[in-house]
């Protein structure tokens, strides 16, 4: 089975190219999604995603372009809808036109409701982010309809694990940084708002029994939301990380699992705690400062 992720380099995307490529029967290609360059193996200009989809004949393809948000730099919206928009959609009509059978794609469950892909969006500027994320989900719904194709559509909430921020802007890596360092932290106003943490390793375990066909998508369009049902606000995380530097152990973070999204519902995963990954992170961020 031939899988393509397409990729900017993300944490989510090397974790499940690095999954995936361990799997026997799986032939595993990455492709590179930049705004900025466009390197050897990449998504190709949409005039020739027919050629394209020919060369690697994909039976799943992963979209994991979702950190190309064109609100961290404005001036790169056109490449941003070039590359979105154009070269993206036009791989997802050639492939489903041929053998592509199937389409994973992640978007934030921070910015989009869970069935906003189904519902009339209206692009604005106050969140281009988000209406242009909608517009191509409602694009590739329709094809995958049309042609009689499959799209996940994974809706993520706070994915963390060691190696999720290489500029260590995770609020994790921020806090564990700050700490190490003797600084204190700066709290912005939703500091105290507590938000859904998901261990990498259970993201690729959902995302693996979808590839392998151990769950069955059985519409042509599912949304997941990918939620563990662990809660914790980033003072409560912050003030966690200073007792485990000071003590090596620290209170339980989380009060225990309370809802988890319908990705694992549907795929019978029970979340792990997100303790141990948040503990590996501050461990790895201390041992290279050794």
């Amino acid at each position: 089975m031939n899988v393509m992720i397409i990729s900017k380099g993300s944490f989510i995307s090397r974790s499940l190219a690095e999954a995936l490529w361990s799997v026997e029967g799986l032939n595993v290609t990455v492709v590179a999604a930049s705004l900025t360059t466009r390197e050897n193996l990449r998504l190709p200009n949409a005039a020739f995603a027919d050629q394209f989809i020919e060369k690697f004949k994909p039976d799943i393809l992963i979209n994991c372009m979702g950190g190309l948000d064109p609100r961290s730099n404005p001036t790169m919206l056109d490449k941003f809808i070039e590359r979105y928009l154009i070269d993206y959609l036009g791989v997802v009509e050639a492939g489903f036109k041929r053998d592509l059978k199937l389409v994973i794609d992640f978007s934030s469950a921070n910015e989009i409701t869970s069935n906003s892909a189904l519902t009339p969006v209206e692009l604005n500027d106050t969140n281009i982010y988000r209406s242009l994320k909608i517009s191509i989900e409602q694009f590739v719904s329709s094809l995958a309809i049309l042609h009689k194709k499959k799209y996940a559509i994974l809706r993520c909430g706070n994915i963390i694990g060691v190696g999720y921020s290489r500029n260590g802007f995770g609020v994790v890596e921020v806090f564990a940084r700050k700490i190490l360092e003797g600084e204190e932290p700066v709290f912005f106003s939703d500091s105290i708002k507590r938000k859904d943490y998901v261990s990498i390793s259970d993201l690729v375990r959902g995302v693996k029994e979808i590839v392998l066909c151990r769950y069955n998508i059985s519409k042509f369009v599912e949304i997941f939301e990918v939620k563990s049902g662990y809660l914790a606000s980033a003072r409560e995380i912050y003030s966690y990380l200073l007792s485990y530097f000071s003590q090596g152990e620290g209170s339980p973070l989380f009060d225990g699992l309370i809802n988890s999204g319908s990705f694992f519902k549907r795929l019978g995963i029970t979340p792990v705690n997100p303790e141990g990954d948040i503990k590996r992170i501050f461990d790895a961020l201390r041992d290279s400062k050794k």
